[in-house]
């Protein structure tokens, strides 16, 4: 099955003193099909519901005048995550990219609940300040894929914008928090008496993934140059079809699946992406496997790197949070 739009067999080869396109002009939300609305109203729609989101989850909880009550706090997340919902219901994408923004936002709700009561509930027993943090990088990198996915990202974008965002805020959440912490108790105020530390963290978190996340939208372009995943990208970057290379793309197609069995995901894209250059030279439904053997292998290598990082934002502040906040 080839993709739709894709070079047709008999055309003709590229020049070879033709410069070929390194960005991408293909938006691909604006191609899915949709049953209501068009594909505009439907993006905007989804900007204005992740944003307000954003923004009764994550900003209204820091301008509550403290102690906070837990109740008022978790009404505030639920109406965040219920937005979030609804941005999944209206975002012009693909049912796939919708099963995933799904699970990331299942993820999100997960680790925000968990935060959420260790910092503002009555546990029993203390939780060390990594944890804590640890807590608040998942949500918030649960929360970045959430929208890259909805968004239609190439998973090479997607899996370099996370490496990026492990790199920053997982720098940031090792040293970052522990200063301002730091900060916020020298100038005579306790860290359970005032929210101000959290505000400062949430800004700046917020500010850098929303910075990572253009380069993300900037980068995707070039991805999709490099390795076009449906038609109208292949007549766009002007690929050549080279059907005397079947055999060879038959063999690294066979390797990608068994260094993706072997857990050498690295290898795996590597081959995988030489391998959707040339779909065609594949023949029968092989190239639909083959964008999924991409996902699958970012998506383990995504999640590797994660719990990596929480695990290094766990083990670097050991130090214990006085039992309840306030």
């Amino acid at each position: 099955m080839a993709l739709r739009g894709a070079v047709p067999l008999g055309a003709a080869q590229q020049e070879p003193n033709r410069r070929w396109p390194i960005r991408s002009r293909v938006q691909p939300w604006a191609l899915v099909p949709l049953m209501w609305g068009d594909h505009r109203m439907r993006s905007l729609l989804l900007y204005a519901t992740v944003i307000s989101g954003a923004f009764a989850g994550y900003a209204l909880p820091s301008m509550l005048s403290q102690p906070a009550d837990f109740s008022t706090v978790m009404s505030l997340r639920w109406t965040s995550w219920i937005l979030f919902a609804v941005g999944l219901v209206v975002a012009p994408t693909l049912l796939g990219n919708r099963t995933v923004a799904s699970f990331a936002l299942s993820l999100h709700v997960i680790s925000s609940i968990a935060r959420t009561i260790v910092v503002n509930g009555d546990l029993p027993q203390p939780v060390t300040y990594g944890v804590i943090d640890a807590y608040r990088f998942v949500s918030v990198a649960t929360l970045v894929v959430y929208w890259m996915a909805l968004r239609l990202r190439h998973p090479l974008s997607v899996l370099s914008t996370m490496v990026v965002f492990c790199a920053v805020i997982g720098t940031f959440f090792l040293q970052g928090s522990i200063v301002i912490r730091a900060v916020v108790e020298i100038g005579g105020v306790s860290e359970q008496a005032t929210s101000q530390d959290e505000t400062i963290i949430w800004s700046i978190t917020g500010v850098t993934g929303i910075a990572i996340l253009v380069l993300c939208s900037w980068f995707d372009s070039y991805c999709r140059t490099l390795v076009p995943l449906c038609g109208a990208e292949y007549q766009a970057a002007r690929i050549p079809v080279l059907v005397e290379a079947r055999h060879a793309v038959t063999r690294q197609f066979r390797m990608a699946w068994v260094f993706f069995a072997l857990f050498l995901d690295v290898l795996a894209v590597f081959y995988v992406c030489r391998v959707l250059r040339h779909p065609l030279a594949l023949g029968g439904d092989k190239e639909w496997y083959a964008r999924l053997l991409l996902c699958l292998s970012v998506a383990r290598m995504i999640a590797v790197l994660l719990i990596a990082t929480m695990t290094l934002i766990v083990l670097f502040d050991p130090v214990y949070r006085p039992i309840g906040r306030f």
